[in-house]
């Protein structure tokens, strides 16, 4: 989407990665903001799903509880990124929305 923006006037792509730390609140307060000034953003996502792959089964009979002590956590952090995510797209649709009346 980025090399594709780059042929349109006035299109940006605010890439947001694991640097840019999603799971900081004020990383999320920011892109609030963001999107609450652009009334036409689309939001697009892809959240790291290695913890819900099925190969967890495995990686857990191999290394028991304290690997899934671990992955719980992980699979914690997945979700709370999710909900973020979704806060943020809910917040983009009533944006639009709401410039649209």
């Amino acid at each position: 989407l980025g090399i594709a923006a780059d042929e349109y006037d006035n299109v940006n792509v605010l890439r947001i990665t694991e640097q840019t730390n999603f799971e900081n609140p004020d990383v999320v307060r920011g892109l609030r903001e963001i999107i609450k000034g652009a009334p036409a953003c689309s939001l697009h996502g892809s959240l790291p799903c290695t913890v819900w792959s099925t190969w967890q089964h495995m990686a857990i009979a191999k290394g028991g509880r304290r690997y899934l002590n671990e992955l719980t956590r992980r699979r914690e952090r997945s979700v709370a990124l999710l909900k973020s995510f979704i806060e943020l797209c809910e917040l983009a649709d009533k944006t639009r929305y709401s410039h649209h009346l």
